[in-house]
């Protein structure tokens, strides 16, 4: 384990499993969308099986993928792995309305890109249950950059002025690749059933009257 990991509780002997029954056995199967521009851009294909433990099953990751790409891998998740629906980067809200247009069923993530809800949602499926001792989800070894990323996705470092020690500061390390994750917790958030995040409400004209 590295210093700083955000997820300690990873482990490739406890998490990373190949999918013992076909995809077609697995319920709620929806794929999760990080767009990239310059940055790569992730899908990850995501289902529940019967013990509702979600499964990471399939992965298409690109650098600098056009929309085109990415549409056309999504097409072929919707074919070959039997996604649903997609649930996408919030911030890309551009995107998510081209995507609506192409026919895609496509939903923001419920989680608003807050970080501490992020971390939480998949530090939560990461944990091994005490009673059943198994965790909340597995990765497919075929999902190699959402390994690699849970794996290596460490907090910022930031030294302490006039002080020798170090504390960590809540944003992740610069350079430190977390599309994969981001797309696999966008799923994750729709199976925990967080909850959207609160927007304020529009304000409201006030008429006089006589």
């Amino acid at each position: 384990q590295m210093a700083g990991q955000v997820f300690p509780q990873f482990s490739r002997n406890v998490h990373v499993r190949e999918l013992d029954v076909g995809w077609e056995h697995l319920k709620k199967r929806i794929g999760g969308i990080d767009f990239g521009g310059v940055s790569p851009t992730a899908l990850i294909a995501m289902g529940l099986d019967a013990g509702d433990r979600a499964w990471a099953y399939g992965e298409w990751y690109k650098r600098e993928a056009t929309l085109d790409e990415t549409m056309q891998a999504m097409a072929r998740f919707q074919v070959d792995l039997g996604v649903d629906r997609w649930v996408a980067d919030p911030a890309g809200k551009k995107e998510i309305e081209t995507l609506r247009k192409a026919g895609f069923k496509v939903s923001p993530a419920r989680h608003g890109n807050r970080l501490a809800l992020r971390v939480q949602i998949m530090g939560a499926r990461l944990n091994v249950h005490l009673a059943a001792k198994l965790p909340g989800m597995y990765v497919s070894p075929g999902c190699p950059f959402l390994i690699m990323e849970i794996e290596t996705l460490a907090w910022k470092r930031v030294s302490l002025q006039g002080r020798t020690e170090e504390m960590m500061a809540d944003e992740f390390e610069r350079g430190a690749p977390d599309h994969a994750v981001d797309s696999a917790t966008n799923v994750l958030a729709e199976y925990d059933s967080t909850s959207a995040p609160w927007k304020r409400p529009k304000p409201q004209k006030i008429y006089a009257t006589a």
